[in-house]
C-alpha cells in the first residue's frame, strides 16, 4: 500500500524532471560524482619511463638505467639498518640524447654482466657491475664482422721492416 505522502513526493519529482518549455525530461543527477570521473576518456597513450630497474642475480642489487641517455647505476638495498643503501655509477657516459626507451639492458649468463643496447641504431656495450669500484664499466662491442678462421700471427722484426713472411 502506498502512502499519500509517497505518491505526492513521486509526483513532485516527476514534475520537476520536465523542462518547462520543451516537455522533455531534465537530466537528473543521481550521484555526486564529477563528470570528469564518469565521462568516457580516450585511451591513454603508452609512454615509456625514463628510468627502469633491472633485476640482477645478486638479491640486494638492481641496475637503474636511464633509458634516454644510457647511463647506469648499481642500486643496492639492505636488510640491516647499518648496511649500505644507495646507488653507485656503473657508467655516467651520456651515449645519446634520445627519447625515453631508447636504451635497454639484457641479462647475460654471467651474473655481473649485462648488454646495453641502443634501440635506435643498434650499438651495444658490455656493462659490468661489481662490489669493487674499479671493476664497474661499460665497453663498446664492435659490430664489425670478423673472419673466425683468420688467425693473426706474431709480428717479427722483418714485419716491422715491411717484409711479410
Amino acid at each position: 500500500m502506498r502512502s499519500p505522502l509517497g505518491v505526492l513526493l513521486l509526483g513532485l519529482l516527476l514534475t520537476s524532471c520536465q523542462n518547462s518549455g520543451t516537455n522533455q525530461p531534465s537530466r537528473v543527477i543521481v550521484d555526486n560524482w564529477p563528470n570528469s570521473l564518469t565521462a568516457a576518456k580516450p585511451p591513454a597513450v603508452a609512454t615509456r619511463p625514463r628510468f627502469t630497474l633491472y633485476k640482477t642475480d645478486n638479491i640486494y642489487t638492481l641496475l637503474l638505467l636511464d633509458t634516454q641517455t644510457g647511463r647506469i647505476w648499481q642500486t643496492q638495498y639492505a636488510m640491516k639498518p647499518k648496511d649500505f643503501r644507495g646507488a653507485v655509477p656503473v657508467s655516467m657516459d651520456v651515449l645519446a640524447q634520445g627519447q625515453n626507451g631508447r636504451f635497454t639492458l639484457t641479462k647475460t649468463e654471467n651474473m655481473w654482466t649485462f648488454i646495453l643496447t641502443d634501440t635506435t641504431n643498434g650499438r651495444v656495450w658490455q656493462c659490468q657491475f661489481s662490489v669493487s669500484d674499479d671493476s664497474r664499466f661499460c665497453l663498446p662491442i664492435s659490430l664489425l664482422a670478423k673472419d673466425a678462421n683468420h688467425v693473426e700471427s706474431d709480428a717479427t722484426e722483418d714485419d716491422a721492416q715491411g717484409e711479410i713472411k
